[in-house]
C-alpha cells in the first residue's frame, strides 16, 4: 500500500486486547494513522517513549479503561480521551 492509499479514516479494532504497554519505544511518535477501538482494554501504560505524543490521529475508543499510566504518573484518571492525556503529559514534560 502506498502513502496515497492510506486513509486517516481507517479503523482497527482490537476486540480482546485487555492490556497495552509501550516500553522504551524511543522513536515511536504515534501508533496508528486512523481510528482505534479497544473494547476490552483495562490497562494502558507508556514508559520511556519520549517521542510518543498520541496513539493515533483519529479517535480512540476505550470502554472499560478508567485509568492510565504514563512514565511515573500512575493511575491518571481517564477524564478525557487517551490522546488528550498523552499530549498534556508530553507537553508538561517538554516545558520542564
Amino acid at each position: 500500500m502506498s502513502k496515497e492509499d492510506e486513509s486517516d479514516e481507517d479503523e482497527i479494532i482490537f476486540p480482546q486486547l485487555n492490556s497495552l504497554n509501550f516500553v522504551r519505544l524511543e522513536n515511536l511518535r504515534r501508533f496508528y494513522r486512523g481510528n482505534l477501538s479497544f473494547p476490552s482494554l483495562q490497562e494502558f501504560s507508556v514508559k520511556d517513549c519520549y517521542q510518543l505524543i498520541t496513539l493515533c490521529t483519529g479517535t480512540v475508543e476505550v470502554h472499560k479503561l478508567s485509568r492510565v499510566t504514563i512514565d511515573f504518573e500512575e493511575n491518571i484518571p481517564l477524564k478525557s480521551d487517551i490522546n488528550s492525556i498523552m499530549r498534556k503529559t508530553f507537553l508538561s514534560e517538554v516545558r520542564v
